[in-house]
């Protein structure tokens, strides 16, 4: 299957078989079965975050050689990319920003970005709904989507999970608007 289209999945928790990955699971059976998925936990990775070093701008690499340098490679060869998260003082972790902050790579060297189909930012919440909750997390994933070629991204946002975890099966195609944000409103979807 050598154009099988690519999947990439970063993930950025600090604990396990909770909610975020519970949502990713679920987003990839949903949204993924024909795809070929690379799901990283970016928690099992030794690497730092980016040091500012401007090596970058001498050219279209990281100086960085750690766990986090075969990432790159995955980034430019995926057709779909998804972050996932839970969120933590109303912004996305600190491995998943490390990891984004990683990508000073494709800031300083822009590239012409072929193929790129969706990205999706996917969000858990233990706190229950307020306005803003997601802000934070968007906006930073609505800067990194589009500089590594995803014009659209859609963002998931499922908050109250200290009260009402996530469910595997919440998540349906006929549910999510793509392009946009959705909001898990008790049963539904806002």
């Amino acid at each position: 299957m050598e154009n099988q289209e690519k999947v990439l999945a970063l993930i950025g928790y600090t604990r396990k078989n909770g909610n975020t990955q519970a949502l990713l699971e679920d987003y990839l059976q949903e949204f993924a079965q024909d795809k070929k998925v690379d799901l990283v936990d970016l928690n099992a990775l030794d690497f730092k975050g980016c040091i500012y070093c401007n090596g970058c701008l001498q050219g279209p690499s990281c100086r960085l050689r750690d766990d986090f340098s075969p990432i790159y490679q995955k980034i430019e060869e995926a057709n779909h990319l998804i972050f996932a998260s839970p969120v933590y003082f109303n912004g996305l972790t600190w491995l998943l920003k490390k990891a984004i902050d990683r990508m000073q790579v494709y800031f300083a060297n822009p590239m012409d970005w072929q193929g790129k189909k969706s990205a999706w930012l996917l969000l858990t919440a233990g706190a229950k709904a307020y306005p803003d909750q997601f802000t934070a997390g968007y906006l930073e994933g609505q800067i990194t989507f589009r500089t590594l070629g995803y014009e659209n991204f859609t963002c998931i946002g499922v908050d109250d999970t200290d009260s009402r975890p996530y469910k595997a099966g919440f998540l349906r195609k006929e549910a999510i608007q793509i392009n946009g944000m959705n909001r898990r409103k008790g049963n539904q979807w806002e």
